[in-house]
């Protein structure tokens, strides 16, 4: 099982989750998106910058 918890603090709370068997990704058609260049050099730093 896989997730993010960034952080959390509570005096009380409850956690509930629910298993995803599929994810679906909707990306957009239109021109502009279709022509980006979506080749990353440096993935691996890419996603430590949004996840940090």
């Amino acid at each position: 099982m896989g997730g993010h918890v960034i952080d959390f603090m509570a005096s009380k709370a409850e956690l509930a989750f629910e298993r995803k068997q599929a994810v679906e990704i909707v990306l957009p058609e239109d021109e502009e998106y279709l022509r980006k260049n979506l080749k990353m050099n440096d993935l691996n730093n890419v996603i430590k910058q949004v996840e940090n």
